[in-house]
């Protein structure tokens, strides 16, 4: 008799840890659920950064290239910049030289004047001469 009071005693604990240990499955088994839907979403996460990973990787082999490709313009560049340094010199050592004949061309069309006078001084002294002698031969007729 003894035995039965205490069973129904604890009947109303047994019931309410019943209902806990019920409710504390139906907890569990939303936990569960909610554990899950996370899992997928880290998943879902994970092939996403992998996904960007990869485009970083390609963005970073573009910009490796760009840059490779910008190293070769500046080296090409710093070429036609010293060639046109050395044609420049060219240039000027041609302008120089173009001016140093002139200055010759000059002197030479200044010592061509000069011949041409003298040359037509003797010629003038040559029809003198020659008048001289047809006068003299005149004379002498």
């Amino acid at each position: 008799e003894k035995y039965k009071e205490k069973v129904e005693d604890s009947l109303p604990t047994l019931k309410t840890q019943k209902q806990a240990l019920k409710h504390g499955r139906d907890k569990l088994a939303k936990q569960g659920k909610v554990i899950a839907k996370l899992e997928k979403d880290v998943a879902k996460q994970e092939k996403l950064l992998l996904h960007m990973n990869t485009k970083v990787a390609t963005l970073e082999s573009q910009l490796q290239a760009a840059s490779e490709g910008r190293v070769g313009l500046e080296e090409k560049l710093q070429v036609a910049n010293d060639e046109r340094d050395t044609l420049d010199k060219n240039l000027q050592a041609a302008s120089e030289g173009r001016v140093e004949l002139e200055e010759k061309l000059e002197a030479v069309g200044d010592e061509r004047d000069t011949l041409v006078k003298k040359l037509q001084a003797v010629s003038d002294e040559r029809n003198t001469i020659c008048k001289m002698l047809q006068a003299a031969s005149d004379e002498r007729d």
